[in-house]
């Protein structure tokens, strides 16, 4: 598949296990590659499965151009004015009924609003204006199926399992994103390294997978960078930026 940088081009990159690890921080020269594409007239965004307040600590370090997906895009935020502009909640009963199924399974359960995350859901309170509700353990939570067929269920981590709102993933969300600012997904270049980045890495023109992965994500990829993380993401910027429109793009498919 041939694609190279040319003016417009969105890149749209997952947070964790694609651009940042353990560390939060992004090194200077990733930065300045990244300035380097905007300047030749890229755009880029984030779409990630943290809230706003877990993702602002690598939102701030970085210019986006277009509003961040967040909450595996139950909710969409603009940096620019400070606002959310879209957001997609579970109702109050369907978080209480979920919860209380979640809590049948071996594993710790954390719901995420917007801006907040409530760690051990319990209380009637904490059941509004939740976009996710996340369990943590070492096996796939049980969810009756009468159940889990209301919600949107994706595996974000290795041991984590993410449930939103049906019909709402990165892919939905980035989908509406590029359809409201006249774009096409033809122009999109996405990239991530889990389950939850799937939809997203489908419907985007190229959809990528950093070397490290998981197995699934790579297999529905377009290409597959040679470097792990964020050193993968800097792979690929290069090669959109410095591949002449004739060749193809050759991170390691």
């Amino acid at each position: 598949m041939k694609m190279a940088m040319r003016r417009g081009t969105l890149l749209v990159s997952d947070i964790d296990g694609t651009l940042v690890n353990s560390d939060d921080r992004l090194p200077n020269e990733f930065i300045r590659l990244l300035e380097e594409f905007r300047a030749r007239g890229g755009l880029f965004t984030l779409a990630t499965g943290r809230n706003l307040s877990m993702a602002k600590p690598v939102v701030e370090q970085i210019a986006v151009d277009l509003p961040v997906i967040l909450n595996n895009g139950a909710v969409m935020y603009d940096t620019r004015h400070d606002m959310i502009v879209s957001q997609h909640t579970l109702s109050a009963a369907d978080v209480d009924m979920l919860v209380s199924a979640l809590h049948a399974s071996e594993g710790e359960v954390v719901a995420f609003r917007a801006d907040e995350v409530i760690n051990h859901p319990h209380r009637q309170s904490q059941m509004h204006g939740i976009s996710k509700v996340s369990f943590i353990g070492a096996a796939a939570p049980e969810i009756p199926r009468c159940l889990a067929c209301r919600f949107s269920i994706v595996r974000s981590h290795q041991y984590c399992w993410d449930i939103g709102p049906r019909h709402v993933s990165k892919g939905s969300a980035l989908s509406n994103l590029v359809r409201t600012h006249g774009m096409g997904m033809s122009d999109v270049v996405a990239v991530g390294d889990n389950e939850n980045d799937i939809d997203m890495i489908t419907r985007a023109g190229l959809g990528v997978a950093v070397a490290n992965a998981n197995p699934l994500l790579k297999r529905v990829a377009t290409l597959r960078t040679t470097q792990e993380c964020r050193y993968g993401v800097a792979e690929l910027i290069e090669h959109l930026l410095y591949t002449p429109a004739a060749q193809v793009i050759a991170c390691g498919a």
